[in-house]
């Protein structure tokens, strides 16, 4: 079986357990809570990594499964509480063939300071988790409704402060609602124009003439057309902003 790199680093002392002992192959996501509860009274110690092979992925992800605790009270109250860690850790090429969002994309994320809750192992290696996912789809969704990547940072600022700065990003968050909203009605505006041109062109192609209607008298000219030429006039005559 593929050994776990120990050069991550998580501050305290750990102790590997491989996911096959035995010879009996155990996933650390399956394996009956029991299972942990021995272990611990066996293994009086500070953390313990439970660390698989990913079969779908040519190398091991790292420490694919964690479970952590201090001290075996300590872990037999966290699992009682179900507060237990489990946590998948993800490279940058994980999560580029994952969420569509190129590799260097997210190097450029990460550069602008919009990543600063990517934790690093201590060779500098960005490790990525299921809970990462979150803030970097907001990224992605405050990125495409046109919020400038200087406000996303200023937003993920807040973000990694915590329940701090719960109020201010709220405020952020419902005026980038108004600027989408205006940006709805804009395009509401565009679509309605390309909705009646694709009508339009319809009709001009039955009729073998782009300016039929100029032959038409006033009275059966299509109420379409009549108010696509108002709207025309209004916007070049409306008053300077």
């Amino acid at each position: 079986m593929p050994t776990c790199p120990t050069k991550i680093q998580f501050g305290r002392p750990f102790t590997i357990v491989p996911t096959t002992i035995k010879g009996v192959g155990y996933n650390a996501n399956a394996a009956p809570i029991f299972f942990f509860i021995i272990i611990t009274f066996l293994l009086p110690i500070d953390n313990m990594f439970f660390c698989c092979y990913d079969s779908s992925i040519n190398h091991v992800s790292y420490i694919l499964n964690l479970r952590a605790h201090f001290k075996s009270i300590t872990f037999l109250l966290i699992l009682k509480r179900g507060f237990y860690m489990d946590t998948t850790i993800y490279t940058i090429k994980d999560v580029a063939a994952r969420t569509g969002i190129s590799a260097p994309t997210l190097r450029f994320y990460d550069k602008e300071g919009l990543l600063t809750f990517i934790k690093r192992s201590a060779s500098g290696i960005r490790m990525f988790t299921e809970a990462d996912f979150e803030p970097l789809y907001t990224i992605q969704c405050l990125k495409r409704s046109g919020m400038p990547l200087k406000k996303i940072k200023e937003f993920m600022d807040l973000y990694v402060q915590g329940n701090d700065t719960i109020h201010e990003r709220r405020v952020m968050f419902e005026e980038q609602r108004e600027n989408i909203q205006k940006q709805i009605e804009e395009l509401q505006e565009m679509l309605a124009v390309v909705d009646y041109k694709c009508w339009y062109f319809n009709e001009a192609e039955k009729k073998g003439d782009v300016y039929y209607y100029r032959n038409l008298p006033k009275e059966e000219v299509p109420e379409q057309i009549t108010d696509f030429l108002q709207k025309v006039k209004e916007f070049h005559t409306k008053p300077a902003e």
